[in-house]
């Protein structure tokens, strides 16, 4: 059986920016930009002490043991990238706990790292926050935070931040707006004051006439209502006049 581990890893996902259009249009150039990709990504994964993983079309899949290398050699990729490759690539990066097993890796962390590469500028670099805190501390490497993001089939939004300096791309108001201000708003309280307005009518007539119901039925059945005397027996005479006080004496009755 194949030995598996449970490790906490910086899982990075790279892919190239424009792919699927030129090998619509030009496959041999293609394919040229994947060897291309993989001569310079892979000896700059090793250099940073990561694992080169898996190659997935146009895509690399690749794990570090420390979130600030996996981040240093996103920016490195990128700046190589812009000198030797024609086309840009795009690069998301997430620190979670995931499973271990030979040359592979699984986990929710493979999902978010691959879902934040899909939303990345061309040339950019989105990172989740648990790699923001990781990092946080070192001054070489900046960042801006964006926003939370509900990423496909990943369960919670993702608190989002995009690496910045030389070379890398800042954002757009407008991408920024699209991604992290459409996440669906609870309905405000005031909207559902007409709604309100209907429930709380409805339980009022209805209590209405329950009551007027209630209380008119009551009434036609009684027939007669009698008030007995009251009697002391706390053995203190004091308290008489509490008895006297509650009938005149006598017993009476009322027809109805």
């Amino acid at each position: 059986m194949t030995e598996q581990k449970r490790q906490l890893q910086a899982i990075m996902f790279t892919d190239i920016a424009g792919f699927t259009k030129m090998m619509g249009s030009d496959s041999k150039k293609a394919l040229e930009l994947v060897s291309d990709n993989r001569a310079l990504q892979k000896p700059l994964i090793e250099q940073y002490g990561g694992k080169w993983l898996k190659e997935m079309g146009d895509g690399v899949l690749a794990s570090f043991t420390s979130a600030y290398n996996a981040v240093k050699c996103a920016i490195t990729i990128q700046q190589q990238a812009n000198e030797h490759l024609t086309n840009k690539i795009r690069i998301g990066i997430h620190l979670g706990d995931v499973t271990l097993e030979e040359d592979d890796v699984f986990g929710d962390g493979v999902n978010i790292a691959s879902r934040l590469e899909s939303i990345a500028d061309p040339g950019g670099i989105y990172i989740s926050d648990s790699v923001h805190t990781s990092i946080r501390g070192n001054s070489d490497i900046l960042s801006i935070y964006l926003g939370e993001v509900q990423l496909k089939n990943v369960s919670e939004r993702i608190r989002t931040h995009a690496i910045i300096g030389e070379g890398l791309p800042l954002p757009s108001k407008t991408k920024v707006k699209k991604l992290f201000n459409s996440v669906t708003k609870p309905r405000s309280v005031f909207r559902s004051v007409p709604l309100y307005g209907v429930l709380i009518s409805v339980l009022i007539i209805g209590s209405l006439l329950l009551w007027n119901n209630f209380f008119n039925k009551n009434i036609n059945n009684i027939q007669s209502l009698a008030v007995l005397p009251f009697s002391n027996h706390t053995g203190d005479s004091t308290q008489e006049y509490l008895a006297s006080g509650m009938h005149f004496g006598n017993s009476f009755r009322i027809e109805c």
